[in-house]
C-alpha cells in the first residue's frame, strides 16, 4: 500500500508482555496480553500514546519469542512481572504500510527484506507490527505498519 523506505524511529516508552511460544497458540496469547495490558492501564488511569503493536524478536515458530504491547507517554514502574515497561531505544527502520488481512502480509515481509540486501542493510533481528485500526473492520480494510529494524 506504501512504498517501502528507511525511517529513524524516536526511542519509545512501552508497556508490553513478552513470551516465547508457539506460534499456533498466538492468537489466544495475544488477546488475552492486549485484555491484561488494558486492564492494567486502566487501574493506573494510563491511556496508549499510539496503536498497538507486536515484536517478534525471532522467526522460530515453534519457540517464537514475541512481545505485545502499546507505546505510552512516560517511564513508569510496572509493578508486576509479567506487564513491563520499558524504552525502545531510537533505530532504524524499513517500513511500509499493508492492508489487508494480517495472515496475508508475508509477501510484503519478503519485500522489505529484499529491499533491505539491495540498500546493503543488515536486519538487526527485531520485526515490528504496528495495527493501526481494529479487528472491528473487513479483513480488507485492516492497517498494518510493518518494519524491520536495520543496523
Amino acid at each position: 500500500m506504501s512504498n517501502i523506505g528507511l525511517f529513524e524511529q524516536g526511542r519509545q516508552h512501552v508497556l508490553s508482555i513478552r513470551r516465547v511460544l508457539d506460534f499456533k497458540d498466538f492468537p489466544l496469547i495475544a488477546k488475552e496480553s492486549y485484555t491484561r495490558l488494558t486492564d492494567f492501564m486502566a487501574s493506573r488511569n494510563l491511556l496508549p500514546s499510539g496503536c498497538p503493536f507486536v515484536c517478534y524478536h525471532n522467526a522460530d515458530l515453534e519457540h517464537l519469542d514475541i512481545e505485545m504491547g502499546f507505546p505510552i507517554a512516560q517511564e513508569i514502574e510496572s509493578e508486576t512481572s509479567e506487564v513491563q515497561c520499558r524504552t525502545i531505544p531510537g533505530q532504524r527502520v524499513v517500513s511500509a504500510l499493508f492492508q489487508g488481512p494480517y495472515e496475508e502480509s508475508d509477501p510484503l515481509m519478503m519485500e522489505i527484506f529484499n529491499w533491505i540486501g539491495e540498500h546493503n542493510l543488515v536486519p538487526e533481528g527485531s520485526i515490528y507490527n504496528y495495527y493501526l485500526n481494529d479487528e472491528e473492520r473487513p479483513k480488507e480494510e485492516l492497517l498494518t505498519r510493518i518494519g524491520v529494524v536495520v543496523g
